[in-house]
């Protein structure tokens, strides 16, 4: 199996809008690696996720997929970009998870409302944010494919946009 142009074409918003959001809130530099169909078996919780539940013609979960140090990372820039903050964290603190979410809102609602315009038949649900192993083993647990596309963010460390899908691609 390959990943298919549907597949394709639903992941293209997030990749640009994660992409703009990476440069202008926290002014970092990404690239995107080549997308692949991951194992659902050997799929690991890497410490901080973002989801988005789909339904209509997908049903699943759009998921941001986090190594907690690029997510602390990335909190940090957003919020030495945004705010002015010199001093970085070293551990999810309530003002890292909120430059967090609200990097991630802010990418995953302007992917949405791309989708929503293009009128695929998806909806989304509001994104919830993942921090442990046993929410994450829920979101996963209906999951049949899983599409990845590691985002590379320069001097940070990368992260991987997923498209967890509940059913298998046909043909």
């Amino acid at each position: 199996m390959e990943v298919t142009n549907l597949q394709r074409q639903i992941m293209a918003p997030f990749v640009t809008e994660t992409l703009n959001a990476l440069a202008n809130m926290a002014g970092l530099k990404a690239t995107v690696g080549e997308e692949f169909l991951d194992d659902v078996k050997s799929f690991k919780f890497k410490g901080y996720a973002v989801s988005a539940p789909t339904h209509g013609i997908i049903e699943g979960v759009i998921l941001v997929h986090f190594y907690i140090e690029t997510a602390l990372s990335i909190a940090n820039h957003v919020r030495l970009h945004m705010l002015g903050v010199t001093a970085p964290e070293a551990s999810v603190t309530p003002e890292v998870s909120e430059a967090l979410q609200e990097f991630c809102n802010t990418f995953i609602g302007l992917s949405t409302a791309d989708l929503e315009r293009l009128d695929l038949g998806i909806r989304f649900e509001p994104p919830q944010f993942i921090q442990n192993t046993e929410d994450m083993m829920r979101l996963i647990g209906h999951t049949q494919e899983i599409v990845c596309t590691p985002v590379l963010v320069e001097g940070v460390g990368r992260f991987y946009l997923n498209l967890l899908m509940h059913d298998k691609t046909e043909g």
